[in-house]
C-alpha cells in the first residue's frame, strides 16, 4: 500500500477552523456585551423615570407650600384687619368657630391661587373641584425628552389634605413609566388670641361673660359650703357662702353682699376675700347648658338587606347576618346605604369598612365586637343606626380612622374595649337606653373631637375604668362619677342629681349641672368651672379652677377691648412618606 506523504493544505484547514472558532467566540462576546448594554440602558431608563416622577412630586410640593403660605397670610391679614364687631359678625356665619372659617377660606382659594402659578389671569381656570393636573418637560436625558404628568387633589373636610401623584416617562415611550404619590396635611391649627392693648377697636356690646369667668372655679345659684380645699374664685348668685372647719381657700368669694359670707369669728382673712358678683351673660344658670339635640334611631327598614357574600368557600354574609369565620378578615366597601340584621365579630377577626369620601348610612339591629375589631377607612361620613345594642369587649377596638361617625344606638356598652380616632376624626354617639363605658374613647386625643349624648332615664355610673376624651351631654338621668372617672372634655347634665366620690380626672372642663346639688367629698376633686344649683366641698374634697379645654357653645363669644388676633402654626405643611404606585 502506498501512503500519501504530501501534507500540503492541512495547515490551511487548521487555520480556517481556528478562524471560525475565534469568530464564533467574538460574535458571542459581542452579543453578550450588546445584551448587557441594552439591559443596563433599560435599567437606567427605568430608574430615570422614577427620578422624573420624584422630581414632579418635589416641584408640586414646593408650589403647594408657596400657595398655602400665601393663602394663609391672606386669611390671617384680612381677618386681623377687621374691627371687633366685624370679626364677630363674620364668625357668626361659621358657628362662631374661627377654625371652620379658616378651613372654608383655604378650600375656596386654593385652586385659583394654584392655577395662577402656571397661567395668566385671563386663562380659564383648569381646576375642577380643587383637582389640578399638569404636564412638564424636564431637561433632555440620553438624547431623549423626559416628561412628568402631575395631579394635585386638595380637600378640606375637617382638616385640609393634599394628595400629589406624579408619573415620569420619556416622550417617545410613554407606556414605560413609573408613578409615585405623597400625602400632605395642612397643619395650620388656626386660633384666636386677644390683641395687644390699644391695637384695635373698642368693644361695642359690653358683654364680658367669658372674662368674668376666668379663674372662677364655681358659679352657683344657691348656697355654697366649704370646709376643705378651693383653688380659684367661687360665686353664689342668690345664696350664702358658709365656711367652717379648717379650709384652704386660695381665691375670691363672690356674693350679692358681704353679709352672705358666713364664717366663725376666729377665722381670719375671710372678709378680705369678698368680691362683688361677676358680670355674666345670664343669671339663669340653665342657659349655661348647650341645647340638647332631638334624635331617634331610624331602623332603615326600607333599605334592602346586604346581599349574601362568600369568600374562599366560607360564608361571610347570609340573610343580613355578617359573621366572619375563624381567621377571616375582610374589607367591606360601602357605596350606598346598607342594612344588616346583625354584625358579630369574635376571635380577633377584623372587619374593614371602606366608606371612601361619601356620606352613608349603615343600619344594624346589633353590632357586637365581643372579641373582634372594626376599622373604618376613608374620609367621609357614616351614620350608624344600631336598633338594639352596640358592644365592645375583651380589648377589642372600633377604629373610625379620619371619618366623621355619628352613632344612634339604644344600648351603648364598652367593657374593656376602646374607640380609636384618627387626627381628623369626629365621633358623636346618640344614646336612648343604657350607657356603660369601661374602656377608652379617643385615648389621649382632642376632647373636642367626641360628644356623647344620653337621653336615657336609667342611672349611669362611671368609675376609674371610664376614660373618655370627649364631652358628655346628659339630658336628665342621675350620674355617678366615682374613683377617678376620666372625662377630659366637658360634662353637661340637665338632671337634678350628680354624685361625685373620688374625683373626676380632667385637664380643665365645664361641669354644668344647673339643677343639681353637687357634693365633692372623701378625697374627690374637680378641675374646671362648676355651674350648679348648690355646692358642698367637704371632708378632704377639693375644687380647682382649670381653664376649660373645650369651649362651651352656650357661652357667647367674649367681647374683648381689642379685636381678636388670628394666628396659625409657623410650619403649615406636614409630609407623609413618599410611596410608589403600582401601574
Amino acid at each position: 500500500m502506498k501512503h500519501l506523504k504530501n501534507q500540503h493544505g492541512y495547515g490551511m484547514f487548521i487555520a480556517v477552523m481556528l478562524i471560525l472558532l475565534v469568530t464564533t467566540i467574538g460574535i458571542s462576546l459581542l452579543t453578550l456585551t450588546l445584551n448587557t448594554n441594552k439591559t443596563a440602558a433599560n435599567e437606567r431608563k427605568d430608574q430615570s423615570t422614577f427620578y422624573f416622577a420624584e422630581a414632579g412630586i418635589n416641584l408640586e410640593k414646593a408650589n403647594l407650600q408657596n400657595v398655602v403660605k400665601e393663602i394663609d397670610q391672606e386669611i390671617i391679614n384680612e381677618f386681623n384687619s377687621l374691627d371687633y364687631e366685624s370679626q364677630v359678625n363674620l364668625l357668626n356665619k361659621y358657628s362662631n368657630d374661627f377654625s371652620t372659617y379658616y378651613t372654608s377660606q383655604m378650600n375656596q382659594r386654593f385652586c385659583k391661587n394654584f392655577n395662577l402659578l402656571y397661567h395668566s389671569t385671563d386663562t380659564p381656570n383648569k381646576c375642577n373641584t380643587n383637582n389640578y393636573t399638569s404636564s412638564f418637560q424636564l431637561g433632555e436625558q440620553f438624547g431623549k425628552q423626559p416628561v412628568v404628568d402631575t395631579s394635585v387633589q386638595f380637600a378640606c373636610l375637617v382638616d385640609c389634605e393634599v394628595d400629589i401623584s406624579s408619573k415620569g416617562y420619556f416622550e417617545d415611550s410613554p407606556t414605560q413609566s413609573r408613578t409615585v404619590s405623597q400625602k400632605l396635611l395642612i397643619n395650620a391649627n388656626p386660633q384666636l388670641t386677644e390683641g395687644n392693648p390699644g391695637s384695635g377697636g373698642e368693644s361695642s356690646s359690653g358683654d364680658e361673660s367669658l372674662e368674668a369667668l376666668e379663674n372662677y372655679a364655681a358659679i352657683i345659684k344657691n348656697d355654697i359650703y366649704i370646709n376643705s380645699i378651693v383653688t380659684g374664685n367661687v360665686a353664689t348668685l342668690n345664696g350664702k357662702i358658709s365656711i367652717d372647719g379648717g379650709p384652704s381657700i386660695n381665691g375670691l368669694l363672690a356674693a350679692s353682699h358681704l353679709s352672705k359670707l358666713i364664717y366663725p369669728d376666729w377665722m381670719n382673712g375671710i372678709k378680705e376675700k369678698y368680691t362683688p358678683l361677676p358680670s355674666l351673660h345670664t343669671t339663669n344658670l340653665v342657659d349655661f347648658l348647650p341645647e340638647f339635640p332631638n334624635f331617634q334611631i331610624n331602623d332603615g327598614i326600607s333599605i334592602p338587606l346586604h346581599q349574601n357574600v362568600t369568600s374562599n368557600g366560607k360564608t361571610i354574609i347570609e340573610n343580613g347576618i355578617l359573621n366572619l369565620p375563624d381567621d377571616t378578615s375582610i374589607t367591606l366597601p360601602l357605596t350606598k346605604d346598607t342594612r344588616f340584621h346583625s354584625i358579630k365579630l369574635y376571635n380577633d377577626r377584623i372587619l374593614t369598612i371602606d366608606v371612601g369620601n361619601k356620606n352613608l348610612n349603615l343600619y344594624v339591629e346589633n353590632l357586637d365586637l365581643t372579641n373582634g375589631d372594626i376599622k373604618i377607612n376613608g374620609t367621609g361620613t357614616i351614620n350608624i343606626y344600631v336598633k338594639n345594642k352596640f358592644t365592645i369587649a375583651s380589648q377589642s377596638y372600633f377604629d373610625i380612622g379620619n371619618n366623621r361617625v355619628n352613632m344612634y344606638v339604644k344600648d351603648f356598652d364598652i367593657k374593656q374595649g376602646m374607640i380609636n380616632f384618627g387626627s381628623a376624626a369626629k365621633f358623636n354617639a346618640y344614646i336612648t337606653g343604657n350607657i356603660n363605658v369601661k374602656g377608652y374613647i379617643n385615648q389621649n386625643g382632642s376632647p373636642s373631637a367626641s360628644n356623647i349624648y344620653y337621653k336615657g332615664i336609667n342611672e349611669v355610673t362611671f368609675g376609674n375604668e371610664t376614660q373618655i376624651y370627649g364631652t358628655i351631654h346628659n339630658k336628665s338621668s342621675h350620674f355617678k362619677l366615682l374613683n377617678g372617672a376620666g372625662i377630659y372634655g366637658n360634662f353637661y347634665t340637665g338632671g337634678n342629681k350628680v354624685t361625685l366620690n373620688g374625683g373626676v380626672k380632667s385637664n380643665g372642663h365645664w361641669f354644668v349641672a344647673p339643677n343639681a346639688d353637687i357634693t365633692i367629698t372623701s378625697g374627690g376633686y374637680l378641675k374646671g368651672t362648676v355651674v350648679a344649683k348648690s355646692l358642698k366641698i367637704i371632708n378632704g374634697g377639693s375644687l380647682i379652677y382649670g381653664s376649660p379645654i373645650v369651649s362651651n357653645p352656650a357661652i357667647p363669644i367674649p367681647t374683648p377691648a381689642t379685636p381678636f388676633v388670628a394666628i396659625t402654626n409657623s410650619s403649615l405643611v406636614v409630609e407623609e412618606p413618599l410611596v410608589e404606585v403600582d401601574e
